[in-house]
């Protein structure tokens, strides 16, 4: 449904994908925004059904999994040399 109803805005859909991607990406505790909420009211955005369908889609849970996973990928070398010394 939200697609539907987003789908002549691919930019305000792309604006909240990325602005709850980031904000999925922090620790709870370093959150300006404690909630979803919060987060769309800063950001002018009404939290209707659109947005929280947006906030759990698949895209927004690639975008965080694909932030996390590049902010460790400088530790890669280190991870495969103590797992070797363990082997």
């Amino acid at each position: 449904m939200a697609k539907r109803a987003l789908m002549n805005k691919p930019e305000k859909r792309e604006k909240i994908i990325d602005l709850v991607a980031l904000w999925k990406s922090r620790p709870s505790e370093l959150r300006e925004h404690k909630s979803l909420k919060e987060l769309a009211d800063a950001n002018g955005i009404t939290p209707n059904s659109d947005f929280y369908a947006i906030a759990n889609s698949p895209e927004v849970l690639l975008r965080v999994i694909t932030a996390m996973a590049g902010t460790h990928l400088d530790h890669t070398h280190e991870i495969l040399e103590k797992l070797a010394d363990q082997a």
